[in-house]
């Protein structure tokens, strides 16, 4: 997995964050047959996001190849433990250990 970048997602990050929202919202079609989601569920949880993000309540980094998104970890802040919420990779990535590496190194992005 080399050449890869690990960044903080910030407030900021309007495009990014509106794409692990839609990642986020998705995610359950896997599992669930005819599972339905909206773009107002999308853009409601991008909100979100944005907000706990900017409050410091929460945390999310990605991993990126080439200006591509791998992997995404997103994770609420609180008090001495952070609670993963959501973690994904890409399916072309998967097997590759890279979600292991996005916990792993969030120590690097001041996460403790």
């Amino acid at each position: 997995m080399a050449n890869f970048t690990l960044k903080r997602v910030s407030e900021n990050d309007k495009e990014l964050i509106s794409n692990i929202a839609n990642i986020h919202e998705n995610l359950p079609a896997a599992w669930i047959d005819n599972y339905d989601v909206s773009r107002e569920d999308i853009d409601k949880t991008g909100d979100e996001l944005t907000g706990k993000i900017s409050t410091n309540s929460l945390f999310c980094a990605i991993i990126e190849k080439n200006s591509n998104m791998m992997s995404y970890i997103w994770a609420e802040l609180n008090h001495k433990q952070v609670d993963i919420i959501s973690l994904w990779t890409d399916e072309e990535y998967r097997g590759q250990r890279i979600c292991k590496t996005v916990k792993s190194r969030t120590r690097t992005l001041g996460v403790e």
